[in-house]
């Protein structure tokens, strides 16, 4: 070991600048959030795809409410991106495409273990 191991060095996304605005666009999000964890992420920022088929686009959030459809057969989602009308994200638990809904900061753990082993 050649010196101090430094958690800032280690764990850079725990330390990273300060969590983007509600609204505000973002080039990278976390993990997806699955569907059984969802109604833990209730009242937090999280990150929804508004992606078009030319470009990928991300906007940060809060995720307001998470409840199942009977009629649809589906789960929904509202979240609120800082205007007046909420967005309602459908979740088809049975259809594996369509809008997602990710983590606000990605975490990389083969990176992090990288820099673990090079100190």
């Amino acid at each position: 070991m050649k010196g101090q191991l430094d958690i800032f060095e280690c764990f850079p996304e725990l330390f990273r600048k300060p969590d983007p605005k509600v609204g505000e666009w973002v080039e990278e999000h976390g993990p997806v959030i699955d569907h059984i964890m969802m109604p833990g992420y209730i009242g937090r920022k999280v990150i929804m795809d508004k992606s078009t088929q030319s470009h990928k686009w991300y906007q940060c959030g809060i995720l307001e409410d998470y409840f199942y459809l009977e009629r649809n057969k589906c789960w929904r989602a509202v979240v609120n991106d800082g205007r007046k009308q909420r967005n309602l994200i459908d979740h088809f638990t049975n259809y594996p495409h369509g809008a997602f809904l990710y983590e606000v900061h990605p975490w990389s753990w083969p990176r992090n273990v990288e820099n673990i082993e090079q100190t």
